[in-house]
């Protein structure tokens, strides 16, 4: 079992000086922290893209307390084979990719 919490977030290009960095603004658009187990589970956030043509500047940050999987979707399914694996205690983000996205997660044993 582990703890996950989910952020929707925009990222706006920033640099000074240097290579452009994408850096997520403060102010986020939802939160949810869960736990994860052996079924796939599903947050309340609903996420929009933003910007033309979906090209989203709307971002998913999870990060974990133990290692899972998650997935994302209409109605997403978690679980080795279906998504994405997140290790523990590493933030992962992932683009807002089409309207009404949810995520999923689940423990990956």
């Amino acid at each position: 079992m582990a703890t996950v919490h989910v952020t929707l977030c925009s990222v706006a290009n920033r640099a000074q000086g240097g290579p452009t960095m994408p850096v997520p603004k403060s102010i986020v658009h939802a939160a949810a922290t869960m736990e994860s187990d052996g079924q796939s589970r599903q947050a309340d956030i609903v996420a929009q893209p933003m910007g033309r043509n979906n090209a989203s500047s709307r971002f998913w940050c999870v990060c974990a307390t133990g290692n899972i999987f998650v997935a994302f979707g209409a109605d997403p399914e978690a679980g080795a084979g279906r998504g994405w694996f997140v290790p523990a205690g590493a933030p992962m983000f992932f683009s807002v990719s089409d309207d009404n996205e949810k995520i999923a997660v689940m423990d990956a044993a």
